[in-house]
C-alpha cells in the first residue's frame, strides 16, 4: 500500500495561511512563514490561493538532483527527509520540485521540506476549511487528477 501524503484542494483554500503558522510553530518557536515547510501563494489579480508543499510525489526529483545525497526517502515515515548536515544549500532541489514543496531556510541556507510531522501534519490538522488532506488515495486516477489540478493552479500563480 502506498504511503500517506498531503493532498491540496485549491477550490477550498481561502488563503488564511494558518497552515504556514501551524508548521512554523510545530518546527520552531516563532510565527514566521519563512521557516515554514508549507507556503501559501496568492495571485490577487487572478483571485487564486495555492500551497507549495512537499506531496511526497512518486517521482522525487529532489532526491535525484541533490549533488551531495542530502535528501532521502524515509520508508518508515513515508516522508522525504533533508539531512541538514549534508545539505550545502545549492537550491537544486527547490528548482526541480513541481509542487514548490522545498524551500531554502533563510537563516541557515539549508533545504526545508515537509517531514509530515511524524505522521500527524500540523498544517492539515489546523486547516479550517479542509483544503489539505493527509491520506493515501489508493486510486491512481483520482490521485493523478488531484495532483494535476494542484500543478495547474501553481502554474497559474507562477505566471
Amino acid at each position: 500500500m502506498k504511503s500517506k501524503s498531503i493532498f491540496f484542494y485549491p477550490d477550498k483554500c481561502i488563503g488564511c495561511k494558518i497552515c504556514e503558522v501551524s508548521c512554523a510553530l510545530e518546527h520552531g518557536s516563532e510565527i514566521n512563514p519563512l521557516v515554514s515547510r508549507i507556503r501559501v501563494m496568492r495571485d490577487d489579480k487572478k483571485g487564486l490561493d495555492v500551497v507549495g508543499v512537499c506531496v511526497q510525489c512518486d517521482e522525487k526529483p529532489c532526491i535525484d538532483v541533490c549533488p551531495v545525497q542530502a535528501i532521502s526517502f524515509d520508508e518508515k515515515l513515508g516522508a522525504i527527509i533533508v539531512n541538514k548536515e549534508l545539505c550545502m544549500g545549492c537550491g537544486q532541489c527547490v528548482k526541480v520540485c513541481p509542487y514548490d514543496g522545498i524551500h531554502l531556510d533563510v537563516k541557515i541556507k539549508k533545504a526545508l521540506c515537509c517531514d509530515l510531522c511524524n505522521g500527524d501534519p500540523a498544517c492539515v490538522n489546523n486547516c479550517p476549511v479542509n483544503a489539505l488532506e493527509y491520506s493515501n488515495i489508493n486510486n491512481k486516477e483520482i490521485e493523478k487528477n488531484i495532483r494535476k489540478k494542484h500543478k495547474e493552479i501553481l502554474n497559474k500563480v507562477r505566471n
